[in-house]
């Protein structure tokens, strides 16, 4: 009788330890099934595949992707004046007699934000961070150029500029005067647009990716970067770093956990910016985690597509800071602050006409530069092949920032703080 009760209680703990590890395997697959459809784990995957293996990639495979990367980009680009027209107009709607005063708001918030990421990159100048000696670089060009297997070429019907304000004004239009008929055909509109976001274009995240990478590898751009501008370029990546940060921070009233989640949910957008080197094509990754941050705030949907092209943070701290080492370089005396502030102006009415594409910023720069700051031929073709080289980090930086702008703005005329969400992380 006793032995049927030890037996009785051995066979219960063995079932619940049976139980026990058989749930602890079914949650493993859930976690891996989860994992393997996960954007970041994709992601992280690719870059793993190009650092290990990038040089054994046939060349036929290498310009296959690449090819395919560009088309993909070609296509978001065709569509990216409907995405940002439909989001514009959506939010607006939404917002009714307030669309004007959040018009005036967002455009006041990023003169406002510009100003003070330029004025940081002087705070790194007077905190004595640029007094490194700046070493004369020799811009290396790669023998290797990767060409795309194939060119796809689609026509801009409109451009963004034009697809903005026509979103701005008929959003705020429609918000004074209400018309039934047009709205619906409008929320329509946004549903494909919708469809397309989600279904089409992030599950080809990765495929995007992919091409951009492989360029990256095949050419060796990143090895001039460390090589020859190590210096400058800890300096830029610990200012934007440290920025972005608190930033984030403030938007999260420097919750931690809040904190750590709101990084993690932007890092696929600053790894698709990094590679893309385009904080257009990089806009709907961006967009996604920016509702993720917000918790699904409906007003990120206008405030990512309205600053994408004006509100460039990796542009306002990297851009000073690679100015004044330039002239430094060349014997110039350092800019005073009055001088900087005149520098200020200039590049705050220039980010007006910049198109988030590779090196738009440094190129509509180098005429003021030369004209109003004594830049020579030789100065210009020194900055512009550094920014190019940085470009992929610059553009990382303008993506990030972007992110924590919406967060920022969106916690200003919500009047409360948003609570992040699990995204790409999940």
């Amino acid at each position: 009788m006793i032995w049927s009760w030890i037996f009785a209680v051995f066979s219960l703990i063995l079932r619940r330890k049976f139980y026990k590890r058989r749930k602890i395997t079914v949650m493993l697959l859930h976690y891996l099934n989860k994992l393997k459809t996960n954007i970041l784990f994709q992601i992280l995957c690719v870059f793993t595949l190009v650092i290990i293996w990038g040089n054994s990639f046939p060349l036929f495979l290498k310009e296959f992707f690449y090819a395919l990367s560009l088309s993909i980009k070609e296509g978001l680009v065709f569509c990216l004046p409907a995405i940002i027209f439909c989001y514009l107009t959506s939010c607006l709607l939404s917002l009714k007699q307030g669309a004007l005063k959040f018009i005036v708001f967002i455009l006041g918030g990023v003169v406002l934000s510009n100003t003070l990421s330029i004025l940081a990159a002087y705070g790194v100048k007077m905190g004595g961070f640029l007094d490194v000696s700046f070493q004369a670089a020799t811009v290396i060009t790669s023998a290797k150029t990767l060409a795309p297997l194939w060119h796809c070429h689609l026509p801009l019907l409109i451009k963004n500029d034009w697809a903005l304000f026509a979103g701005l004004g008929i959003g705020g239009l429609l918000g004074l005067f209400p018309q039934p008929i047009l709205e619906q055909h409008l929320t329509n509109l946004r549903k494909k647009v919708d469809y397309f976001l989600a279904k089409i274009f992030i599950p080809l995240l990765p495929l995007f990716i992919l091409g951009f990478i492989l360029k990256l590898s095949h050419e060796g751009q990143l090895h001039p970067i460390l090589k020859n501008y190590a210096s400058m370029f800890g300096v830029i990546l610990g200012a934007l770093s440290l920025y972005i940060i608190v930033m984030y921070g403030m938007a999260v009233r420097f919750n931690p956990r809040d904190w750590i989640t709101c990084l993690k949910n932007v890092f696929p957008a600053a790894i698709t910016g990094f590679s893309t080197m385009s904080s257009a094509a990089t806009m709907p990754v961006t967009l996604y985690a920016a509702e993720k941050n917000t918790h699904g705030n409906k007003m990120v949907e206008a405030i990512i597509p309205a600053t994408v092209n004006i509100h460039l943070l990796g542009d306002s701290i990297g851009v000073p800071i690679m100015v004044m080492v330039v002239m430094a370089a060349f014997g110039h005396p350092p800019m005073d602050f009055s001088t900087y502030l005149l520098f200020t102006g200039y590049f705050l009415i220039t980010k007006f006409a910049i198109a988030a594409i590779p090196g738009a910023t440094i190129i509509l720069m180098v005429p003021v530069l030369e004209a109003h700051f004594g830049f020579t031929a030789e100065m210009s073709a020194l900055i512009t092949s550094i920014y190019i080289l940085f470009d992929p980090v610059i553009t990382a930086a303008n993506v990030t920032g972007n992110g924590a702008f919406a967060i920022l703005f969106t916690n200003l005329l919500s009047k409360k703080t948003a609570r992040p969400q699990q995204g790409f992380i999940d």
